[in-house]
């Protein structure tokens, strides 16, 4: 019967529909557009989903849950700001949670392209921190040292 009244809300263009017998009542929401994509659409969303794959972004993402903190304290500056470089293993971040601070480390070489949590906000597993630039030597390995101006300096 479910399937009979979704079919009756596309075949028709309802948004909902209401169905009352004795001691039954039954009430379907449709929500979403009313009417299909059109061809031009569909071409777009595909062109879209394609530029998007070939743009495929990186980010290095939060291990847990808890506090963003970009510093070790409130006096210091950020362990890394757009435009930084930085090496494999290098903290970039800590996350605070329960009064313990870990230490995020950049999984890659990369370049810090944009941090994308404000400080002291609360973020999640998995939540990405930083949209980053993988960056590669000669030989296309990410694994060894980088030459060039490396993060920023704590002092």
């Amino acid at each position: 019967m479910i399937k009979q009244m979704a079919h009756l809300l596309s075949e028709k263009g309802l948004s909902e529909l209401l169905i009352e017998a004795k001691d039954l009542k039954i009430w379907v929401e449709r929500k979403g557009p009313m009417f299909p994509p059109q061809p031009e659409q569909i071409e777009e969303a595909k062109k879209t989903e394609t530029t998007a794959l070939k743009k495929e972004e990186k980010h290095l993402k939060s291990p847990g849950v808890g506090t963003f903190r970009d510093s070790a304290s409130w006096k210091n500056r950020p362990f890394v700001k757009a435009g930084d470089v930085v090496e494999k293993s290098k903290v970039v971040c800590i996350i605070e949670a329960m009064k313990l601070s870990n230490g995020v480390e950049a999984t890659m070489n990369c370049k810090i392209i944009k941090c994308l949590v404000e400080n002291g906000k609360p973020v999640e597993y998995g939540q990405p921190l930083f949209l980053i630039e993988e960056l590669r030597d000669e030989q296309g390995d990410n694994d060894g040292k980088i030459s060039a101006n490396i993060g920023s300096d704590q002092t």
